[in-house]
């Protein structure tokens, strides 16, 4: 043929290209190739990373805090997290901290891998059911084990140093408590 081919496995060609060739009813292997259209990392033979969706784990309600987990990649992978909130770019990082504004909203979590040799591969997760309110959170500094209101019950307070407490009983104790949340 005199050019360049490039040999590949369905899944990394573009969505695009992938519809048009499927569209074809291909029988054989596919082959793209030409010298206009073979890129450098495909005649270097450019691998296509393994994946699965990724999952949210955390408690969906104000003040928590939300963990992508990337699922299974090909070993080595770096990953780069994006957060959104009905769709709109929310933060990045493998943790978001949900505040007032996620409040009714669904989340998501866009995973994009990258490696050395490898086609870079975004994922997305599965949205969330909408974050729910915060409790309420007390005004002022609370003491760890200090006695609270039955007013506070289910409150959140933070101490001088920013530890979050609860205002709650426990299994051994049936007095409300400022404790560890």
């Amino acid at each position: 043929l005199g050019a360049p081919l490039y040999v590949t496995d369905s899944s990394c060609v573009p969505a695009a290209v992938r519809s048009s060739i499927i569209a074809l009813s291909p029988t054989k292997q596919v082959v793209l190739g030409g010298v206009a259209t073979v890129s450098d990392a495909a005649a270097a033979n450019v691998g296509c990373l393994a994946s699965s969706v990724p999952t949210i784990s955390g408690t969906l309600e104000v003040g928590e805090t939300l963990t992508a987990n990337p699922g299974v990649w090909t070993a080595g992978t770096a990953f780069s997290y994006q957060w959104f909130a009905n769709g709109v770019a929310a933060g990045t990082g493998q943790t978001l901290t949900l505040t007032s504004a996620h409040q009714g909203k669904r989340m998501t979590v866009g995973v994009t891998g990258s490696l050395a040799g490898y086609v870079s591969l975004a994922r997305t997760s599965a949205a969330t059911a909408a974050v729910k309110a915060g409790p309420p959170r007390y005004p002022d500094y609370v003491t760890p084990g200090a006695f609270c209101a039955q007013a506070y019950a289910g409150w959140i307070g933070y101490t001088v140093t920013g530890v979050k407490m609860r205002c709650t009983t426990s299994a051994t104790d049936s007095r409300l408590r400022w404790r560890a949340a």
